[in-house]
């Protein structure tokens, strides 16, 4: 069994390479809230509805939307009508924090965008009324240097905007260690408090729709939430996860299940937001344009810390804390929550 809530010893050195930024800022580092959707679909046409109207009620149920790719344009056909509902979620929901898409990356996979393209994209999201920008492929294995990613964050921050970050390893956007490729002269982050870090694929489907997957966590698992729980501390960065599943390939008792198993996992680790989405995002067949609604606890940050003190037992496959619980081993995902937990 291993109980953290203090830093390792190993991870002190990264530490003291970091410093968090003090520098004042227009945003309000307050959590609206803690249901993630990330929605690459078009909006005007989530779940088949007929009007702006329906589309904005859908979104605006959520704390943090994420938007996918090039709706900021003008030139895209829905580009109009996605920054009507845009402005009528954020009527229904006043708190909600909306981020628009940007592809960071630079590698073949990636869009490969100049900076140029970078910051007009930032600019047309601006326009659009989102909170914050989500910089996709953000990473070192996506190509992205430190001085790349700095650049980005203070486009994004000029425009007093959030940025929501995605890479696979938390190091690459927060860490000051040099890295001989990509941050050879030890840059530190121009990521703050402001900012959000996202644990995409947070979890594995295991167990579920005969997948052959013999546990939600991947071999990384404990390591990942270890460092990222230290930035989050050193820095204030906000942590969120997602985690994507087939939704037509399931049935409902499905999808709750691994929506459940996400909120124990994610109560454990005290996560700022959490949330799950189909394959892809909603973008493609045979889950275009759909989301589906979970039921989420009303009191989750009734046990919000940032500083969550948990246990780990079974070589990293079963992870405590005040009343959370998952366990996930090959035939068997077990979760547990607080007596105290509510829901609607």
């Amino acid at each position: 069994m291993k109980r953290y809530g203090r830093i390792a010893l190993c991870l002190f050195a990264l530490v003291a390479m970091m410093s968090v930024t003090n520098s004042a800022s227009a945003l309000a580092n307050s959590n609206p809230g803690y249901k993630l959707l990330i929605y690459y679909g078009i909006p005007e046409s989530v779940n088949n509805v007929s009007t702006n109207e329906e589309a904005a009620q859908i979104f605006a149920k959520y704390d943090y939307l994420v938007l996918g790719d090039k709706l900021e344009l003008p030139e895209h056909a829905q580009h109009d009508s996605t920054l009507q509902i845009i402005t009528r979620i954020k009527q229904i929901n006043p708190k909600i924090q909306i981020f628009g898409y940007v592809d960071l990356g630079v590698t073949d996979s990636t869009d490969n965008l100049s900076m140029d393209t970078i910051k007009q994209r930032i600019n047309l999201w601006k326009a659009a009324g989102v909170y914050g920008i989500f910089l996709d492929d953000a990473g070192y294995d996506y190509g992205v240097s430190r001085a790349r990613l700095n650049e980005a964050l203070t486009a994004v921050h000029d425009q007093s905007m959030a940025a929501f970050v995605n890479a696979w390893h938390p190091e690459d956007v927060m860490s000051s260690a040099k890295q001989a490729d990509f941050n050879p002269d030890g840059l530190k982050t121009k990521m703050n408090a402001n900012d959000l870090y996202l644990m995409e694929s947070f979890l594995l489907p295991a167990n579920l729709n005969g997948s052959g997957i013999s546990s939600a966590y991947r071999d990384y698992f404990e390591d990942k939430m270890e460092k990222s729980m230290m930035y989050r501390r050193v820095l204030g960065v906000r942590m969120l996860s997602v985690s994507t599943i087939d939704y037509q390939a399931s049935t409902d008792g499905v999808l709750n299940q691994f929506f459940k198993m996400n909120e124990a996992a994610a109560g454990v680790f005290s996560l700022d937001g959490y949330g799950i989405s189909p394959v892809h995002y909603s973008s493609s067949e045979p889950n275009s344009d759909v989301v589906r609604t979970f039921p989420y606890m009303s009191n989750y940050m009734d046990f919000y810390t940032q500083k969550p003190e948990y246990e780990s037992f079974r070589s990293g496959q079963d992870f405590t804390r005040e009343g959370f619980r998952l366990l996930s081993v090959k035939g068997l995902n077990k979760y547990a929550f607080p007596d105290s937990a509510l829901y609607p």
